[in-house]
């Protein structure tokens, strides 16, 4: 029987040590993670396009004090799946400290997709206009394989 409603929230292993960072910081994630999986282009949720590059697959969601979250989504795989909203990075807002760890995440995420992060034209609009982001499984498997290089660095 196929499932009814709702998205998957898929929270990869790679993610482990950004989640255990953020325990404890009131970054308001679970309740964000709640309605994204009612509808993660729900317009209380405020989640935006990422500018530049990653606009065609990443999504950002400000949390609360000054954290981000990046993701994207995949539709259902099979008629017993549900879509899916998979979870790329989290991470503290902290534009101009790319010299110093903690870096900003936007920064972080762009090197980890190898892109440039844009320096203009943020413009945010919401996730899903023009379409769902789209990633697909290569790029989001040579993502992860760069997470976890990343993740091995600190």
């Amino acid at each position: 029987m196929p499932p009814t409603g709702g998205w998957e929230i898929v929270q990869p292993d790679e993610l482990g040590p950004q989640f255990r960072a953020l325990q404890g910081r009131r970054a308001g994630l679970q309740r964000r993670l709640a309605i994204m999986a009612r509808d993660p282009c729900d317009s209380a949720l405020g989640a935006y396009r990422l500018s530049g590059p990653l606009a065609p697959a990443v999504c950002g969601l400000r949390l609360d004090r000054e954290y981000r979250l990046a993701f994207t989504m995949q539709s259902a795989l099979t008629d017993e799946d549900r879509p899916r909203v998979v979870l790329l990075y989290v991470g503290k807002r902290e534009p101009g400290h790319r010299v110093v760890r903690p870096s900003d995440i936007w920064d972080d995420l762009h090197d980890l997709f190898g892109v440039g992060n844009p320096p203009a034209d943020h413009h945010k609009p919401p996730c899903c206009d023009g379409g769902r982001p789209d990633l697909g499984g290569a790029d989001l498997d040579a993502f992860f394989r760069a997470l976890r290089r990343f993740n091995r660095g600190r």
